[in-house]
């Protein structure tokens, strides 16, 4: 279990480049500041929840609890027929 600071920053960082490799950049860019803000948002956001996750479900050293959302459940009544 990765319960180190130095082993949950590599998760981290492998979750960035993860988001990062998936980002899709728009086909016109206005300017280029706000385009590596908007990349650096996604990505860090991305690897906080996944940190957020991994924590959840393994434990470790903090971060907030969350609760999983439950799933709606499926109305059988339809009246599609």
């Amino acid at each position: 279990m990765a319960d180190t600071k130095k082993e949950l920053k590599d998760l981290w960082v492998g979750w960035t480049r993860d988001a990062m490799s998936r980002y899709v950049m728009p086909e016109e860019v206005e300017d280029i500041d706000d385009l590596v803000d908007d990349m650096a948002a996604v990505t860090a956001t991305y690897a906080d929840q996944m940190l957020d996750e991994y924590e959840n479900r393994f434990g470790g050293s903090g971060g907030r609890k969350r609760q999983r959302k439950p799933k709606p459940a499926d109305d059988d009544d339809d009246d599609d027929d």
